[in-house]
């Protein structure tokens, strides 16, 4: 599971990814991850594991072989997305798949409960599937993610030639970034205000890296900007999956 900032939603998304005793999960550390079980993994709080994905930082691709994870996740506001595209390995071209996902109010996605925190949970679930299609849906851990049914299939070949357009496999992590000018001074410090953040992934051939951008519309560099259009696309994506009566957000 990808690494994850404090400013957006610490408690929720923290717990929601993982982080914590379950660091070896988490590709943006160092070393390899325990070979446990997709479920363990998954009860660990890897939403990747809950999505059937296995640990993409342990894979090892063939030269040409690509695949990019993004991860987009809001502070307020159910459900968090993720986005799987993979470059071909067959004649069939390349594939992709798009997730939604959500901690649950209690914290315990596994066993059932009763009176208020399973009213919550039951709530977040209902509110979540109201407004998209999901063709499955998963719990594990304290969270739940569903596999989005989109209206229509989109063409996986355009959606990785779209995201090399933005530079995803190559874009620099935002803290790498200069900081020179005041401009990005002042959008620093005004981060918090959009508390949006998106956490990419990607493996070509043997090559791993990740990196993460919290609130990019705010920042005027390029590479920020990028980003943004990253998650403008992913939005773009997921509206396909909307239920013609769900309310405009």
């Amino acid at each position: 599971m990808p690494r994850v900032r404090s400013a957006v939603r610490s408690a929720g998304i923290v717990a929601a990814l993982g982080i914590g005793a379950t660091g070896c999960l988490l590709p943006g550390l160092p070393g390899r991850s325990t070979a446990i079980s997709l479920a363990e993994r998954a009860e660990q709080g890897d939403i990747s594991a809950l999505a059937k994905m296995s640990v993409l930082r342990d894979s090892r691709f063939s030269s040409g072989q690509r695949e990019i994870r993004v991860w987009f996740a809001m502070a307020s506001g159910a459900p968090d997305l993720l986005l799987r595209v993979a470059s071909a390995r067959d004649a069939k071209g390349p594939s992709g798949e798009l997730w939604a996902w959500w901690p649950l109010p209690s914290g315990d996605g596994d066993r059932s409960l009763a009176g208020t925190e399973g009213a919550l949970n039951r709530r977040t679930r209902d509110s979540v599937q109201a407004t998209v299609n999901c063709a499955s849906l998963f719990r594990a851990g304290g969270n739940e993610a569903c596999r989005l049914r989109l209206k229509q299939e989109p063409d996986w070949k355009a959606v990785l030639a779209q995201l090399d357009s933005l530079r995803a496999f190559t874009l620099p992590d935002q803290d790498s970034l200069p900081r020179a000018d005041s401009l990005v001074r002042v959008a620093e410090q005004r981060r918090m205000s959009e508390n949006m953040m998106v956490t990419v992934e990607v493996l070509d051939g043997a090559v791993y890296r990740t990196y993460t951008y919290t609130n990019p519309r705010s920042l005027p560099r390029s590479e920020a900007q990028r980003a943004a259009a990253i998650v403008d696309m992913i939005a773009d994506l997921a509206r396909r999956a909307r239920r013609p009566d769900a309310r405009t957000p």
